[in-house]
C-alpha cells in the first residue's frame, strides 16, 4: 500500500527539513511518497528546495525518477523539484504554488494531481512544522483497516514535552460555538475518552489520514476559509459518512503556529490568525446553524475587549475586523495576506 505525504509550507524551510527528516524513518508502512507545495513564492520554493538538499539536508536533487509517471500535470504549480530522501531513498517532490493558495488549496492542488493513480491508495496529511514518530504511519494505516473506516486521527503532542496530549482529535460544542481538544494537557498514558471515531468530530489537520476511497467519498478538503476551520469541517463529513476512526498509538509531535503565528498564549498570537479564526468561526457556525449567530457574535465581539484587557490592542483589533469580514460575506484569502 502506497501512502502520499502532503504538507502545505509557508516560507518555513527548517521545519520542513525536520519533518522530511523524521519521515525517513518511518517503518511497517509500505511506499511513501512526499509531496510539498510552497505557498510562498520564487524564493521560498529555491530556498525550500535548496535547503532539503543542502550538505547535512535529508535530501539529495533526482533529475529522474520512476514515480514521475505517478504524478499527473498540476495546473495550481509552476514549477516543480524532483528529489529523494538521502537515506531508503525515498520520493520527494517540492511543487510551487502559482499563488499563495492556503491550506486546503495547497492540499487540494497535490491530490488533483495524485489521486488519478490508484498507486496512491492512500493520502497523509501532515503540518510542516512536525516530527511524526516511526509507527505514526503504521499506526493510522492499522486503525482504518481495524475500524473499518477511512479517515483517522493521531495523538497529536507538544514538540517539547511529547509525553503530554495536545489533542487525539476535536469536538464540536454548538452552545459554545467552537471545538475543544479531546484530552489536551494530559499525560499521554492518560485517556479521558474512550477510542473511536464517536469519540470526536474530526482530526487535528495537524496530521489527517484518508484513504482514496474515502476521499472518493466526501470529496477534497474544501478551500474558501483559506486556513481554520477547513479541517473540522472535513472531519465532520467523513464522521457524518461513517468513516472517521481513532488512532491515539499514531504519535506525532507539533511546534504548534511556527508559520502563522497560533501561539498558546493569547497575547502572543499574530493578527492573520486571530482574524482568519474570528471570521472562519463565525463564517463555521453560520453553516451549521445560522440561528447560532446570535449568540455567538455578542460573545465574539467580548473576546476584543478580553484581548484588551492582557494587552493586545492588536488583537482585539484583529477580532473586529475578523466580525467584519464575516459580516461583509468575506472568504478566501484575505487581500492583506501575500
Amino acid at each position: 500500500m502506497a501512502t502520499a505525504i502532503v504538507i502545505v509550507n509557508y516560507k518555513n524551510t527548517w521545519d520542513v527539513q525536520e519533518c522530511v527528516a523524521s519521515l525517513v524513518d518511518l517503518i511497517e508502512c509500505g511506499e511513501i511518497g512526499i509531496f510539498i507545495v510552497e505557498n510562498g513564492g520564487a524564493e521560498a520554493f529555491d530556498a525550500l528546495v535548496e535547503g532539503l538538499i543542502a550538505p547535512g539536508g535529508p535530501c539529495v536533487a533526482l533529475p529522474q525518477h520512476q514515480l514521475t509517471k505517478l504524478i499527473g500535470e498540476g495546473p495550481r504549480h509552476k514549477r516543480y523539484s524532483m528529489l529523494e530522501t538521502a537515506q531508503k531513498r525515498r520520493l520527494v517532490a517540492v511543487a510551487e504554488a502559482t499563488d499563495n493558495l492556503g491550506y486546503g488549496g495547497g492540499i487540494n492542488s497535490w491530490l488533483e494531481r495524485l489521486r488519478p493513480f490508484p498507486f496512491w491508495e492512500a493520502f497523509w496529511i501532515l503540518n510542516p512544522d512536525t516530527t511524526p514518530h516511526p509507527k505514526a504511519l503504521s499506526a493510522l494505516r492499522t486503525a482504518c483497516a481495524g475500524q473499518r473506516g477511512a479517515m483517522a486521527s493521531s495523538t497529536i503532542v507538544d514538540y517539547r514535552r511529547t509525553d503530554y496530549v495536545m489533542t487525539r482529535g476535536m469536538l464540536w460544542r454548538w452552545w459554545r460555538g467552537n471545538a475543544v481538544h479531546v484530552d489536551g494537557g494530559k499525560r499521554i498514558e492518560e485517556h479521558t475518552a474512550p477510542g473511536g471515531g464517536t469519540a470526536i468530530d474530526s482530526p487535528s489537520g495537524t496530521s489527517i489520514y484518508v484513504t482514496r476511497a474515502g476521499l472518493d467519498q466526501i470529496g477534497y478538503i474544501k478551500e474558501d476559509y483559506f486556513l481554520y476551520y477547513e479541517d473540522l469541517e472535513w472531519g465532520m463529513r467523513a464522521k457524518k459518512a461513517g468513516l472517521l476512526v481513532r488512532a491515539d498509538s499514531s504519535i506525532v509531535p507539533h511546534k504548534y503556529g511556527t508559520t502563522i503565528g497560533s501561539a498558546i498564549k493569547r497575547k502572543d498570537r499574530s493578527r492573520i490568525a486571530v482574524y482568519l479564526e474570528t471570521r472562519n468561526n463565525l463564517r463555521f457556525n453560520w453553516s451549521l446553524n445560522p440561528y447560532s449567530i446570535v449568540w455567538i457574535l455578542p460573545r465574539t465581539i467580548l473576546r476584543a475587549f478580553e484581548y484588551l484587557l492582557v494587552g493586545s490592542s492588536r488583537n482585539a483589533a484583529a477580532t473586529l475586523a475578523g466580525v467584519g469580514a464575516f459580516l461583509r460575506g468575506e472568504s478566501g484569502r484575505p487581500n492583506f495576506i501575500n
